[in-house]
């Protein structure tokens, strides 16, 4: 589940909406990945699946993800 600030992709819903309340994450991407940790910054987000997998999304203007520039 996620809520809080869209923008950028923030809440790895797939758009840039807010919400103020928590929501579903129902990407497929995700759906049978099982996460044993997160941290959510103010902007963007990195968790660790069980397979000890790293997943981030939200806001990478500076390179804050990891991931190059053509990726986002």
């Amino acid at each position: 589940m996620s809520w809080g600030y869209g923008a950028s992709g923030c809440l790895g819903t797939g758009h840039l909406s807010s919400h103020s309340f928590p929501i579903v994450l129902c990407s497929k991407e995700i759906k049978d990945i099982r996460f044993v940790f997160v941290e959510a910054g103010g902007y963007h987000t990195g968790a660790i699946s069980e397979k000890g997998e790293l997943y981030t999304w939200g806001r990478s203007d500076v390179g804050q993800l990891g991931h190059p520039i053509s990726q986002l």
